[in-house]
Formats: structure tokens, sequence, C-alpha cells
């Protein structure tokens, strides 16, 4: 049928059905061919030491040597310790960081994430004290490397008179997992590939 169909084509007509015909072709062998994004990236971040969680985008890597229930003991047992996990969604390209810190009494969590598809970093940083209360959020641009530290709730604390030692410690945090964020994926078609 086809043939016969073929055959009563004009030679312009012909061409047309040969190159609509390879276009199909070469669309199915790209399809085929072609390694799904999140698959490629999971693959990538696999080789880095990360773990997906089941049925999720999520991947995981511990980076410290204790679990969060054993960090949760040794704070109720109020001893020295922290705990340190490194997340990466396929699916909306978030690195994101989880790093907790109890010391004498004061516990300290950060957590920064950067963006893949837009290159922005932002951050949460919270610090629990006997009865004091802190919370900074900010952002870091690469590009100007302005870093944003604005308290966003304090209780029990002149905030004013701590803010510009609290965001010292902060911005070395936030430059590091910067650092840690630019030197995960280093493969360009990955990297361009999640900003598409």
């Amino acid at each position: 049928m086809f043939k016969e169909y073929y055959n009563n084509l004009s030679t312009r007509g012909k061409i047309l059905v040969i190159i609509l015909i390879i276009f199909i072709v070469l669309v199915l062998l790209r399809f085929i061919m072609r390694e799904d994004k999140s698959d490629k990236i999971g693959n990538y971040l696999i080789g880095k030491g990360f773990v997906k969680e089941e049925d999720s985008t999520m991947y995981h890597k511990q980076i410290s040597d204790i679990t969060m229930d054993e960090y949760e003991d040794k704070v109720n047992n109020k001893e020295n310790t922290s705990y340190e996990m490194l997340y990466f969604n396929t699916y909306n390209y978030h690195f994101i960081k989880d790093k907790m810190i109890y010391e004498d009494d004061i516990s300290k969590s950060f957590n920064p994430t950067y963006n893949y598809k837009d290159d922005t970093l932002t951050y949460v940083y919270r610090i629990n004290m006997y009865n004091t209360n802190i919370i900074i959020e900010g952002s870091y641009d690469n590009n100007t490397e302005e870093f944003i530290c604005n308290p966003t709730f304090a209780s029990e604390i002149d905030i004013d008179n701590a803010k510009e030692d609290i965001c010292n410690s902060i911005k070395y945090d936030v430059i590091d997992f910067n650092y840690e964020a630019l030197t995960l994926i280093t493969s360009t078609d990955i990297l361009n590939e999640m900003k598409k």
C-alpha cells in the first residue's frame, strides 16, 4: 500500500516523504540513544559517593561519621558533636547541605541551597543557646561576591550588637558551601543540561 502510494507521488512529494522518514528515524534514534537527563545526573552523583533515595529524585551523601540519631543522642548527653549531610534533587537541581553543630550548650544549624538552574545560593542559619534563638537568612552572588546576611528572628539578644560577628562567621560557611557547589559538578554537559 505504501509502495503504491509512494510510486504515485511526484518527485517533489517523494523527496518530502524521504526527508520526513529520515527526520522521524533521527528523532527516534536520538530518543533511544539519549540518556535520561536525571539518570545522567544521578549516575554522576553516584560516582561522587551519593546514594539515591528510594522512589525519589533525591540523592544524599553523609559527610559526618555519625548518623542523625547518634547526633541527637550526643546532644541529649551534652557532648560536643556535629552532623553533616549533603542532598541533591535531580528534579529541581538543588544542592542542599544540612550541617548541625553542638558545642558547649550552643546549637547551630546551617542549611544552604545552591540552585544550578540559575546559579543562586540562599541559606538559613539558626543559633540556639540557653534562652537565645537567632535565625538569619541570606544569599551569596557568585558574580559580584555580594554576601547578604539578614537576621529574621532574634529573642533574648540585642542582635544589632552581635550581627557583625555572627555574619562574619556565617560568611565563611557560605563561601565554603559555594565552593562545594561549584566543584561538585564539573561536567559542562551536565551543567548546561541543568540550565535548560
